[in-house]
């Protein structure tokens, strides 16, 4: 049977001789008269504890808590506000009991009124609005069941997640803030480590805490909604379940109490509770496997194959856990298993999805759609469940991703930053929300929250790590310094940023973003040393390096050099999964077109166009070698959907503007390049758009602007690129072409 207890504080499990009944005991243990004991629990916060009855409300308190409270608190009274003791008591009886029922009746009349209304105001002090963030701590298991560790708090979270009102913050999130707390991302989460997490986040306006106790065969669970700015507990709730079946069912009721004590109405919360009557109720011990398994799932891949066991075990116990499933379908599908190994179990999830919560339903409708390949299917079951629960993480997740593997990426945007907002101590996701505003909308002004955001979480431990962001985020202000047309200001952000990265150890020498840097300067020799550092003149990976640096330089004959090199060299130190892919892929295809490289461009393409491939950079390099064969008409076609997509635009439209000036299309050319010029703020999305890339495209319209009479703009663009380049190393080839340029001119003047 479970009773539903409201109360002040939680209890804890003390033995029964510790145990203080009715407020006769309670004050005589105090030493104080019954009406002073109630004055101290309204005004001084003194530890009773209620049990509410049919008829009646009842109070009692432990003897170690109304001590801990005394030496904390009564002292002072004892001090400031000195007391009669039992004669008041022997005098005042009748009268004492007269008021002391009368403050029963009144808070048990109060009580009533508050279940009856149908609806709760947030507790007070607490600014809990609509969608609001609550955290949730680890229970205290104070029965010695291990049964229930791990799981109190995530079954209290999986009710709670059923409104539309209060959003549960996810573990992923809570793992953000421990990374940049130096904690382990299993460290227990009490109430003190909660309250700093909700502080640090920022967005996150109460915590929950819990406790789980036993007496006999009856379990005693409490919550307290806590306000993280003050430390405070502000509201407190107990239930009774009789045996271990009935505890699910008590959280449940605990759950509806949380909700509708942080404002959500109590219609809203009745409508919920309809619709999860079909909604089956797993065991405790399937929901705390399913707990470590989704625990070790959230941590990446190498948590795949732990979580796979666990999640079957889960299924062993519990076949009808239709979550369990998906998750295990998902688990499957991240470690590369065949098709049928995953499939089987989305579908058993998919047929089993009736018996789950509205939540769990959409969410397991999208993965099966993922799986099956069904985009459109998929989208429609994310964005309905989004529409119910908008701050649901992996919906969101799930549709940037979708969105943008279907060519949508104004709308993938929209999710990007979404997922940005839901994890706002997450570095990736503050990194790709601005390079994606930058991007796709061109959109600095708002991308610059997200990279102060991202700046902001640069703490000496996550720059140590040496990811790729790490180190963007770590130079962006050199960026930004060389978008600004400011080359001095550069140097001294690169010395800077160096200085950072010798102080702290950072692991990786080669920092291809730094020879970026350089090489839009142009001091070539830097960038060389910077890109190569740590590898040997035999090594391919060397050899690929400076290919690909003299290729975003247009530096023909190096690039050519580099690659036969490369292709004759058999010590092989870069043989990662990463070096194979892009030495393999279509880049390596645009390589060997542009050195001459034709059959053998050819032949890789055609292993990368099966089947066919939609993938961007491949049809630029189909483009590339339909150009360098003279097919000029099909190179504009290929290299025109390159564009369209967005990606290499710098690169895409130098082959764009050479195959149309070979058409004698020379507007078209040019009106290319501008456009492309016109972009220059996507220096700072680095993976493709680079300084010295972009300085190329202005050479090239500066060039076409001479050819077309426009020698007015032709100049200015000149006068950009000196300016860019005046820390340039003498024999950089755009200088070299400048400074033939400038000759030619002269001598056309003295004609």
């Amino acid at each position: 049977m479970l009773r539903f207890l409201p109360g002040r504080q939680a209890r804890h499990t003390e033995p029964a001789v510790d145990r203080l009944d009715g407020w006769k005991e309670i004050a005589a243990y105090l030493r104080r008269d019954v009406r002073t004991v109630q004055r101290w629990e309204k005004e001084e916060d003194l530890p009773i504890q209620r049990h509410l009855h049919s008829r009646l409300g009842t109070v009692y308190a432990y003897k170690p808590e109304l001590d801990a409270w005394w030496n904390n608190r009564g002292t002072d009274l004892e001090q400031n506000r000195p007391m009669d003791r039992f004669p008041f008591w022997e005098k005042n009886k009748k009268t004492t009991i007269g008021i002391t029922m009368g403050v029963v009746l009144a808070l048990l009349a109060g009580l009533l009124m508050w279940m009856d209304i149908g609806s709760s105001s947030n507790p007070e002090g607490l600014s809990f609005q609509e969608r609001d963030w609550v955290l949730i701590a680890d229970f205290e298991n104070r029965t010695g069941e291990s049964v229930f560790d791990g799981v109190l708090e995530y079954a209290l979270e999986r009710e709670i997640s059923n409104s539309q009102f209060v959003n549960v913050v996810p573990r992923e999130r809570i793992e953000d803030t421990l990374r940049l707390m130096r904690k382990p991302l299993d460290t227990p989460i009490d109430r003190a480590l909660g309250r700093e997490i909700c502080l640090r986040d920022g967005g996150i306006k109460a915590l929950l805490t819990g406790r789980v106790e036993k007496l006999d065969s009856t379990y005693l669970l409490s919550v307290q909604v806590v306000d993280p700015s003050q430390g405070q507990a502000i509201a407190t709730a107990s239930a009774e379940a009789v045996g271990q079946k009935q505890v699910l069912s008590a959280l449940k009721e605990l759950s509806n109490w949380v909700r509708q004590n942080l404002g959500e109405k109590l219609a809203l919360i009745q409508e919920s509770e309809r619709k999860l009557e079909k909604a089956a109720t797993p065991s405790l011990r399937a929901v705390q496997l399913f707990t470590e398994a989704r625990t070790l799932f959230d941590r990446g891949r190498g948590g795949h194959g732990p979580a796979e066991q666990l999640l079957r075990q889960t299924l062993e116990i519990d076949s009808e856990f239709a979550s369990a499933s998906i998750w295990l379908a998902w688990t499957l599908l991240n470690q590369r298993e065949p098709f049928d190994e995953y499939i089987n179990h989305a579908e058993e999830a998919f047929q089993l999805a009736a018996t789950t919560s509205e939540q769990e339903r959409y969410f397991i409708h999208g993965s099966y759609y993922w799986m099956k390949d069904e985009p459109d299917q998929a989208i429609h079951a994310f964005e309905a469940l989004l529409g119910l629960y908008p701050d649901h993480f992996w919906a969101t997740h799930k549709l940037a991703t979708l969105y943008k593997e279907t060519g949508q990426e104004k709308l993938a945007l929209t999710y990007r930053l979404r997922l940005a907002d839901l994890r706002p101590t997450h570095l990736r996701f503050q990194f790709a929300a601005a390079t994606s505003l930058i991007q796709v909308d061109g959109d600095l002004m708002r991308a610059r929250p997200y990279f102060d955001r991202a700046r902001n979480l640069l703490t000496p431990e996550v720059i140590r790590e040496g990811e790729a962001p790490v180190l963007n985020i770590l130079f962006s202000p050199a960026l930004e310094a060389w978008l600004s047309g400011d080359p001095q200001t550069v140097l001294v952000e690169i010395d800077g940023a160096l200085q950072t990265v010798e102080r702290l150890g950072i692991p990786n020498p080669r920092l291809t973003l730094l020879g970026s840097l350089y090489a839009g300067l142009g001091q070539r020799q830097r960038a060389r040393r910077w890109i190569t550092s740590g590898l040997d003149k035999a090594d391919r990976w060397y050899h690929w390096l400076l290919a690909a640096m003299a290729h975003n330089q247009g530096d023909l004959e190096a690039m050519t050099s580099h690659l036969r090199q490369f292709l004759q060299s058999g010590n092989d130190s870069g043989s990662s999964t990463l070096f194979r892919r892009i030495t393999s892929g279509p880049r390596m295809a645009i390589f060997l077109a542009e050195s001459g490289f034709l059959t053998e461009s050819e032949t890789l393409l055609t292993q990368l166009e099966r089947p066919p491939s939609s993938d961007p950079l491949t049809q630029l390099a189909r483009g590339v070698l339909e150009l360098r064969k003279g097919n000029t008409r099909e190179s504009i076609q290929f290299i025109e959907n390159t564009l369209k997509e967005g990606s290499n635009p710098y690169l895409s439209s130098l082959f764009l503007s050479e195959a149309w000036s070979q058409e004698g299309e020379l507007q078209k050319a040019v009106q290319v390049l501008k456009e492309a010029s016109e972009k220059k703020y996507l220096v700072l999305v680095p993976s493709t758009n680079s300084p010295i890339r972009w300085l190329r495209v202005r050479s090239a319209l500066a060039k076409l602007y001479r050819e077309t009479g426009h020698n007015e703009e032709a100049r200015a663009i000149e006068e950009e690129l000196r300016k860019h380049l005046a820390y340039a190393d003498p024999d950089h080839p755009i200088l070299r072409q400048l400074d033939r340029t400038k000759e030619l001119a002269s001598l056309d003047s003295e004609r």
